[in-house]
């Protein structure tokens, strides 16, 4: 359950059958009642690689060519592909 007003970033997991009444940092992920964090994802520095990157705004051609790397690379992979996007 997600309480009102609550805001979850981008990247975070919330557990099954968890209480989140609180924001919820990208890329972190939270569990239980209430809902508190287990760990976050990646590393501050790689956060905002992905933040910066905005993957999910990109054109559904760049999206089906780099699903690799979104799917399994590294946040500085994702932010070298977004770079050469912004640069066409």
């Amino acid at each position: 359950m997600i309480t009102p007003r609550v805001t979850i970033g981008h990247g975070a997991v919330i557990a099954a059958h968890s209480v989140v009444s609180k924001d919820v940092e990208p890329y972190t992920v939270v569990g239980g009642n209430p809902a508190g964090v287990i760990r976050r994802r990646y590393a501050p520095e790689e956060v905002q690689q992905l933040l910066d990157a905005r993957w999910w705004n990109w054109p559904i051609e760049a999206l089906t060519q780099h699903a690799a790397a979104i799917m399994g690379g590294t946040p500085s992979e994702l932010a070298a592909i977004a770079a050469r996007l912004r640069n066409r």
